[in-house]
């Protein structure tokens, strides 16, 4: 992408969405956000509002997409 000085992005941490986040996903989103921060973004934590029980639709969603046949493979 170039230069990111100054671009505005927003991460949900999954922090409350209703289960744990596995460490590994944790270290990388932060390592990430930290990256991103580093060469100028300004990073803005959000909740996305999402939930446990909104998963099920969420994975019909992805999986009635192009996507769907690579998460079966």
């Amino acid at each position: 992408y170039g230069n990111i000085y100054g671009w505005r992005i927003a991460y949900d941490s999954m922090e409350s969405w209703g289960w744990p986040v596995d460490a590994q996903v944790k270290l990388a989103m932060d390592h990430a956000v930290r990256q991103l921060s580093e060469r100028g973004a300004v990073m803005e934590k959000v909740d996305l509002g999402f939930s446990i029980k909104d998963m099920d639709t969420f994975k019909n969603g992805l999986f009635s997409t192009s996507m769907g046949p690579q998460c079966f493979k």
